[in-house]
């Protein structure tokens, strides 16, 4: 019978050898010992390895909890927080220093950046549910009192105000000397920014509570008829209308040829800007509400399934998702390679943007309806309570 030789075994990419005593002895009675002595110095020279590998891991290790966690991965701490006398539903626009900030009170309110004090107030006593636009000087928003108001965004102090057929809604866009707005009565204005005065309507047939948009010579906008529309900003002709499935909240957006929206039919679609052919559509697992986001050639939306969704902007391919456990219902924003935005939850986070990894999370226990404002390392997040919280993250 033969006698067994050294065990060999592999460990951390090393052969090992273990010198065995044979349990038996030779024909001839002597008794062997397999692996000479040069295996005991394998074995001390890999025990030595090891050895080594390790020490450099724990001090790998020991450095890296010196340095804390990365500054992607560090989360933000509260700076000041602002507070309204009721509902904060809309995103905070910045200007000059100041944070403009609408609130279901009737008051907007200018806010200092860095200490959070107020700066101005202009009050219309019935809510604003929707982000102001500015330009001109002038801060553009619509109140449920059925007017559009213009005040100065220096002061606050009254420029004019124009009476519609029923509550203005979305933010207002300023394109080609006019500002542009729908309303719940079924039409999209356009009024002169100097004075206010009408220069076309035209009458959709439904309510539109989405946002328009500018690009391409041609404003974009969605209606609770199924329908998004391109209409003529100099005197507001249908140039092309591309139905869905369902009414569309969600905000157009703009970018290189394509108009990006979602839709109550679940999906989101890229429509060519010129005819308002269907470049791509893609289901999803819930209404699309939130306004789409494009940057570098990536559309980043999030729908009331609780998921942030990225698809290439071209081709309509899902680059990767993210399951936040909560209704995402405000426009997603983009800090260097993050995505930032709130959810119905009560969370913030922020991912990585090419690969939907999760950077921090932030804790805000109350819900978050609209997007987060960011300023450097500054984030300014709207809640339902009626604060607003300032973060920063060094």
């Amino acid at each position: 019978m033969s006698t067994p030789g050294p065990a060999r075994y592999t460990a951390f990419g090393y052969t090992c050898i273990h010198a065995m005593k044979p349990l038996y002895r030779s024909p001839q009675g002597s008794s062997q010992i397999w692996a000479p002595r040069r295996t005991r110095h394998v074995r001390r020279g890999q025990r030595l390895a090891i050895s080594l590998v390790a020490l450099v891991a724990a001090a790998i290790g020991f450095a890296a909890a010196a340095r804390g966690p990365s500054r992607e991965a560090r989360p933000p701490s509260v700076v000041w927080e602002f507070r309204s006398c009721d509902q904060l539903t809309a995103k905070p626009v910045l200007r000059d220093g100041a944070l403009l900030v609408a609130g279901n009170d009737g008051a907007l309110s200018a806010v200092d950046t860095l200490t959070g004090k107020l700066l101005w107030r202009y009050r219309t006593y019935f809510p604003i549910h929707f982000s102001p636009a500015v330009d001109f000087g002038t801060v553009f928003f619509g109140a449920d009192d059925h007017h559009l108001h213009a005040v100065s965004a220096a002061s606050g102090a009254k420029l004019w105000t124009f009476q519609t057929g029923g509550i203005p809604a979305g933010t207002p866009c300023v394109a080609n000397g006019c500002v542009v707005f729908g309303g719940d009565e079924g039409a999209v204005y356009a009024l002169t920014v100097a004075t206010g005065e009408l220069v076309w309507r035209t009458e959709i047939g439904a309510p539109v509570h989405s946002s328009p948009c500018f690009g391409d010579g041609t404003l974009y906008v969605g209606a609770n008829d199924h329908f998004v529309y391109a209409l003529s900003p100099a005197d507001g002709t249908v140039r092309w209308r591309r139905k869905t499935e369902g009414a569309v909240f969600s905000s157009p957006c703009y970018d290189a040829g394509l108009v990006f929206v979602g839709s109550d039919d679940y999906r989101v679609y890229a429509l060519e800007s010129r005819t308002g052919d269907v470049r791509w559509s893609r289901s999803t697992g819930g209404l699309i509400r939130s306004s789409p986001m494009v940057c570098n050639g990536a559309v980043y939306v999030g729908g009331d399934d609780g998921i942030m969704r990225c698809y290439s902007a071209k081709e309509g391919d899902l680059k990767w998702t993210f399951d936040a456990h909560g209704p995402v219902l405000g426009v997603p924003a983009f800090s260097g390679h993050s995505v930032v935005f709130g959810t119905r939850r009560g969370e913030v986070f922020a991912l990585e943007a090419y690969t939907g990894a999760l950077h921090w999370t932030f804790r805000v226990h109350d819900e978050v309806r609209a997007g987060v404002t960011i300023e450097g390392d500054n984030y300014y997040v709207p809640l339902v309570s009626g604060r607003l919280l300032a973060l920063y993250r060094p």
